[in-house]
């Protein structure tokens, strides 16, 4: 049994402790050491995007960081280009709570990518893959992505600084120097992209845009109506292709959602291969 002055100390400890807790707002409530913060409930992990030879800023790997302490672990995609110019070590360190995909990555494993999460993140867009984008190319890793995220209705962030002629979006100076003509072709890709959906936000509203993008709808009906019929989407690639023609057949039926990679058209128009849409 505790002494008279035992009891007194612990009182007094404990009401300094409600005191102080009182004064903190709700946000500064602490999690247990060595646990991970929870974060927003309801919300799903991002998937991330880094294309380019240009990493973000500080204030832009500090937003990221921000935003991936609010949700499920992230996955990121570095393309090709990045692995070269920058390399993977820029970005795992600084975010370990992602796990890094390198390019390539086959066709389907990328439509898988798009499938499983509700928003992609691009905290890295070069000019190359927005041109791509905007012009509906998809053979790349970043820009079938992101044509395959827009194309399945996802939610598509990527940072205000891309593709900015500033120092933070063109540190080099390659859009500053550029001919007026291609400085006005970047420009009109980046509205290109805001009319198919991606949303450009600056860093300061990273979390509260990303934490939106990846929370389910605010208007979704508690209980779930009957399912409808609807379209189910296809996505064709190459293989595909030659399995086809493996089988001795020229005509693919494919319905109207239906996503066909760049590769897989130039092959179907090489091999002859009728790609017939049909409503299903």
């Amino acid at each position: 049994m505790n002494s008279p002055d035992t009891e007194a100390l612990i009182d007094s400890v404990v009401r300094e402790v409600l005191r102080e807790l009182a004064r903190r707002p709700a946000s500064e409530s602490v999690a247990p050491a060595g646990c991970p913060s929870a974060g927003q409930p309801g919300l799903s992990g991002p998937l991330l995007l880094f294309c380019g030879a240009i990493p973000p800023h500080e204030t832009e790997w500090q937003a990221l960081r921000d935003l991936l302490a609010q949700c499920p672990p992230a996955r990121a995609v570095l393309s090709r280009t990045w692995l070269e110019s920058v390399g993977q070590e820029k970005a795992a360190p600084r975010l370990p709570r992602a796990e890094m995909l390198a390019a390539p990555l086959a066709d389907r494993a990328v439509a898988a990518l798009a499938e499983g999460r509700e928003a992609l993140i691009v905290p890295a867009l070069s000019p190359n893959t927005a041109a791509k984008v905007a012009l509906g190319l998809r053979d790349s890793v970043p820009s079938l992505l992101i044509a395959v995220m827009l194309q399945l209705g996802k939610r598509v962030l990527a940072l205000a600084s891309a593709l900015e002629p500033n120092d933070e979006g063109d540190p080099l100076g390659l859009v500053r120097s550029a001919p007026p003509a291609l400085a006005q072709m970047v420009n009109a890709h980046r509205k290109t992209l805001e009319r198919l959906g991606v949303r450009f936000v600056p860093a300061a509203d990273l979390v509260a845009e990303g934490v939106r993008a990846l929370a389910p709808p605010d208007d979704a009906p508690r209980t779930l109506p009957a399912p409808k019929p609807s379209l189910k989407r296809e996505f064709v690639t190459e293989e595909d292709l030659r399995a086809l023609k493996a089988e001795g057949k020229t005509l693919l039926e494919i319905g109207p959602a239906a996503i066909v990679t760049d590769i897989a058209r130039e092959y179907a128009l090489r091999e002859g291969i009728e790609l017939r849409q049909i409503n299903r």
